[in-house]
């Protein structure tokens, strides 16, 4: 089955993620309370506007690699959220931002499609939630250096000595008028 995409959009991530049970004194129950984390760091900033969950026991990307699918269908994935490190210049106080959440999700045999609003800019995301197998693929564009420095004025250029003391004098004074009342 193919999706619509911008003509820009690439394939940016593609690999199952895999929990097992671990330890003969781990319990069913206790098992699907735990929450689970999975990183994935990119070696350069993307632009991600697609997040897919593919559906078990599907060869996707068969062009790329022998890859077969181990999506949990058994039960639902629990407390699912996904994180991405925030370089967006619109959100500067935040370093991380939820691009998902879902208290539960069944995959009912079908691909899982996360749109995101707009494209989202980062080289580090976080997929955390209660599940044991999923197989993530993830859509995009990888960013150049033109098209960050279009993106955010300020990426790439030389900050002087003189303007960083200046921020560095300014937030002490900050906190010092904090600390004095």
């Amino acid at each position: 089955m193919s999706y619509p995409m911008d003509h820009f959009v690439q394939l940016l991530y593609f690999d199952n993620l895999e929990h097992l049970e671990s330890g003969s004194n781990t319990t069913r129950s206790k098992v699907k309370e735990v929450k689970v984390c999975d990183e994935i760091i990119f070696q350069s900033l993307v632009k991600v506007s697609l997040i897919r969950i593919v559906k078990p026991g599907y060869n996707v990307h068969q062009s790329l690699k022998k890859l077969i699918t181990i999506t949990q269908s058994e039960e639902p994935i629990r407390n699912l959220e996904i994180f991405a490190k925030s370089y967006q210049i619109n959100k500067p106080s935040s370093r991380y931002q939820l691009l998902f959440g879902s208290p539960e999700i069944s995959s009912n045999n079908c691909d899982i499609l996360i749109t995101l609003d707009q494209p989202y800019i980062t080289d580090f995301i976080v997929f955390r939630g209660q599940y044991k197998r999923l197989t993530i693929c993830m859509y995009g564009e990888i960013m150049s250096g033109h098209s960050i420095q279009c993106y955010n004025p300020s990426y790439g250029k030389n900050i002087g000595l003189q303007e960083l003391n200046d921020v560095i004098d300014t937030r002490i004074q900050r906190v010092r008028t904090i600390t004095c009342f």
